[in-house]
């Protein structure tokens, strides 16, 4: 009868064992399809991932761009304005200037030239050619601006525009 009962348990014991064996195989299966599956989901992401941060890149890349283009238009826009303003800046003095040498040929027409009203419109001219060299000097300082800080005279300034506006009018 003991070698019976033996026998039952070895068998009962390798029954078990093939049972923990399979669920041991069962369960590695189910860990290693786990695996297989958090795998490909984690590709899955990169991949989203990689995708989105490659478009995110691309966007840049286009707001450089525009930010590029927007750059150079409004470059060109503040040229064309700086253009305008010396141009506005300079129509006074060539005026002057013209004013003078009509007001010269006309005396010489008239044969009333002396060479104290030659002396007088040349240095006229001079001055206003000197405002337009400094004009040009005005607008180079303004587009290349130091930190110091310059005094200027009010007075002066009124009385060059002054002495424009003559030559005109």
């Amino acid at each position: 009868l003991m070698d019976e009962e033996a026998r039952l348990a070895k068998i009962h014991y390798e029954d078990s064992q093939r049972e923990y064996s399979f669920i041991q195989a069962a369960f590695a299966v189910i860990i290693f399809i786990s695996l297989v599956i958090i795998i490909y989901i984690g590709l899955s992401i990169a991949k989203s991932i990689s995708f989105y941060i490659e478009t995110l890149h691309k966007r840049e890349d286009e707001i450089h761009a525009q930010q590029a283009k927007l750059f150079a238009q409004s470059r060109s826009a503040a040229l064309g304005e700086m253009f305008d303003n010396i141009a506005h800046q300079w129509r006074q003095p060539i005026a002057a200037i013209n004013n003078a040498v009509i007001e010269l040929e006309f005396s010489m027409e008239l044969g009333d030239v002396s060479k104290e009203s030659v002396a007088g419109t040349l240095e006229k001219i001079n001055s206003y050619t000197a405002f337009l060299s400094n004009t040009i000097e005005d607008f180079k300082n303004f587009s290349n601006p130091s930190n110091t800080m310059a005094l200027f005279s009010v007075n002066g300034v009124i009385a060059q525009v002054i002495d424009i506006m003559h030559g005109v009018y």
